[in-house]
């Protein structure tokens, strides 16, 4: 990389901010203007110095992209599933960016129908979001559309016999449609423009193109969205803030009265789904891990919930499926997902057998009510994914799919290990690695390590086929299960949010510094990535992590975060101050402000930063990473690069497409493997 060229200079004027008697300044306050020329020349010339100074390394991100796309089936398809008379699948053409959903009637043998090419919607805009959704009665579809990056949602709607199509006058959107079971009706989630929180229910009738809304959620900690039950008959209104929920349903095919299934409370967050005429019920108490229960129709207020698997300690109930005759429950345990099989009557109840050390799996929607068929996909970090049926009554197992690698990836070459690694309080971080074989000597390979850790979610080790062309030049990949994702349960969760925040960093630090002393990394060749929370992850590490890292990747990077979380304003604030705090509260604005990596920046040395970020992100706004980098250049006594990448056409997920993301990371990998010294 060419070190010589020098960085935009970001314009200083100072913004005091006072909060609880204590003064702040902000010399980059003013980069918080979308529509500002000033901030456009500036984002302007940020992608231009990291083009020029990644110039002499874009042969090797070009051939890394070339060596990416080569292992994807690009001619691919989806395995097909029964839905009435139809057999729905979703296909890719060579060269194509986006998937085409097809059909065929009665019998896989029969004729193709295309009935929706994403490439002819998403035509020549640069960014490209869209979700379609069948009718019960197969006559039409309805696609949400999002073409500039913000998910924010406008709504089409075709009739497959005739070929007509409307563009509903439904706009703002989450994205999501329901389909009332008489055809005639959708039901979409309202956003709002400002705050970007999905708070309003509409129905939409296709007979007589008018709109209603069911529901208004006033309260802006909560946000809502939608769920059909298993056997069709209820449509869930779902209304979540991150330590409460409450739900209300209505008849699927008579959408005049909603009714209220259990109020909110604090600490009590539950899912419910219908099937044989009950409710089952996934709640989380307290705070604790969730547990399954039921209710009887009519009878659906808390106190009347009756307990079918209560809570256990080291058992998370993650996700329920309801079948037929069976029901399906997503398990945690010790961080990895058990599939538990179980009938009604709890006389049949066993696991799914994976026979791998470090796995991911989920439960796929097969869109058929009241079958017995399971099916779902599991996969690891040198395994692809491999999509399986299980039938329930007979309890057989057949593979259906198995995506294929091609350019002779064999996954034998690679080695997976998951490991437990100390963290300076105690706790045992699980850690799920990969390495080639033949590349592997201890202590002597490039590291590289990701995390997230935020929200409860659980970060699991799925195949990457990107990875693949940085293990194949010697780098051992690492991803750590940090508290405050869900990878160990809810105390696992708890244990990383709010004034408990920086135990996710720490682990992060701990988990590289014990990789490093089993041998799995060479100490001068160590590599951090993370994403939106993750990147907040990263920033922090920044601050607190000495010369442990040659350079870190954030993408999206949540790194402003006291001044994002004063103002109620920006997108998604509201509902998030249980996860991170309020800083109107003098306790968490002083115990933000100790962690946040903007206002946490000194003059130090910092290892060689990579920023991700997107001009139209919705849930990270550009400016915090961009003001970030101007001032770690600022402040920073080291001579490492400060690159900051702001695509101009994508939002929080970055650039749409199967082939635009690849080129991105074709990018980042480029870059760490010419800091390690490796040029092809």
């Amino acid at each position: 990389m060419n070190y010589d060229i020098m960085p935009p200079v970001a314009e200083k004027k100072v913004k005091r901010i006072k909060v609880h008697g204590h003064v702040r300044e902000d010399a980059y306050y003013w980069m918080n203007d979308r529509k500002s020329r000033m901030v456009a020349e500036h984002l302007k010339q940020e992608n231009a110095y990291c083009k020029a100074v990644m110039s002499d390394i874009s042969p090797l991100a070009e051939k890394i992209f070339r060596e990416i796309r080569s292992r994807i089936k690009e001619d691919d398809d989806s395995v097909p599933y029964k839905k009435g008379e139809y057999y729905y699948y979703e296909r890719h053409e060579k060269g194509k960016e986006y998937p085409i959903y097809c059909r065929k009637k009665d019998s896989l043998e029969n004729t193709e129908e295309i009935i929706c090419d994403m490439n002819e919607y998403a035509g020549d805009h640069s960014y490209f979001s869209g979700r379609i959704a069948i009718s019960p009665d197969n006559r039409r579809f309805a696609l949400t559309v999002d073409r500039v990056g913000r998910f924010l949602y406008s709504v089409i709607i075709k009739d497959m016999d005739t070929g007509s199509q409307d563009i509903a006058s439904l706009e703002n959107l989450s994205g999501q449609i329901v389909w009332a079971e008489d055809n005639e009706h959708i039901l979409s989630v309202e956003k709002d423009p400002v705050t970007l929180r999905a708070w309003r229910v509409l129905s939409y009738s296709i007979k007589s193109c008018r709109t209603s809304c069911l529901y208004e959620e006033k309260d802006p900690a909560f946000s809502v969205h939608l769920e059909k039950s298993a056997d069709r008959r209820f449509i869930f209104i779902i209304c979540r803030s991150t330590l409460s929920s409450e739900i209300h349903y209505i008849s699927s095919a008579d959408l005049s009265k909603a009714e209220l299934f259990s109020p909110r409370r604090r600490d009590l967050l539950y899912q419910v789904d219908s099937m044989n005429d009950r409710f089952f019920i996934r709640a989380s108490f307290d705070r604790r891990n969730f547990e399954l229960l039921c209710a009887q129709y009519g009878r659906t207020a808390e106190k009347s919930w009756q307990s079918i698997i209560p809570y256990r300690r080291n058992t998370d109930i993650e996700d329920m499926v309801l079948f037929s005759e069976y029901l399906v429950l997503s398990e945690r345990q010790e961080g990895l997902v058990n599939l538990r099989i179980l009938s009604y009557d709890l006389k049949t109840d066993y696991n799914e057998d994976f026979g791998l050390e470090a796995y991911h799996t989920y439960i796929m929607d097969t869109n058929e009510s009241g079958s017995n068929l399971l099916r779902y996909s599991v996969q690891s970090l040198n395994t692809p994914p491999e999509i399986y049926e299980h039938d329930l009554r007979d309890n057989k197992k057949y593979l259906r799919k198995r995506k294929r690698v091609k350019a002779g990836f064999t996954p034998d070459n690679y080695q997976v290990r998951r490991i437990f690694i100390r963290a300076r309080d105690g706790v045992m971080v699980p850690v799920s690695l990969v390495y080639r074989k033949n590349c592997f000597s201890k202590g002597k390979n490039p590291l590289f390590i990701r995390a997230y850790g935020s929200y409860g979610y659980p970060s699991d080790p799925g195949f990457d086929n990107s990875l693949v062309s940085i293990l194949d030049r010697g780098f051992v990949c690492a991803l750590a299960h940090v508290r405050g994702g869900g990878d160990m349960g809810r105390e696992w969760y708890e244990d990383g949010k709010l004034h408990r925040k920086k135990n996710t960093f720490y682990d992060f630090i701990d988990c590289t510094r014990g990789l490093l002393r089993e041998g799995y990394g060479r100490k001068d060749m160590v590599f951090g990535m993370g994403g939106s929370a993750g990147g907040l992850l990263i920033g922090a590490v920044a601050n607190i992590s000495g010369g442990l890292y040659k350079a870190l990747i954030p993408s999206v990077p949540f790194v402003d975060v006291v001044t994002t979380m004063l103002d109620d304003t920006i997108p998604l604030t509201t509902f998030e101050y249980d996860e991170w705090g309020n800083p109107r509260n003098k306790n968490d604005y002083e115990y933000m402000l100790s962690y946040s990596p903007y206002d946490n920046v000194q003059a130090r040395a910092y290892p060689h930063m990579y920023i991700l970020s997107g001009f139209h992100d919705s849930q990270v706004q550009y400016w915090e990473p961009a003001k970030w980098a101007a001032k770690l250049r600022e402040m920073k006594t080291s001579d490492s690069l400060v690159l900051f990448e702001c695509d101009m056409a994508s939002g929080h997920g970055g650039p749409s497409g199967r082939y635009r993301g690849i080129k991105r990371t074709a990018r980042v990998w480029a870059f760490m493997l010419d800091l390690t010294g490796i040029k092809e």
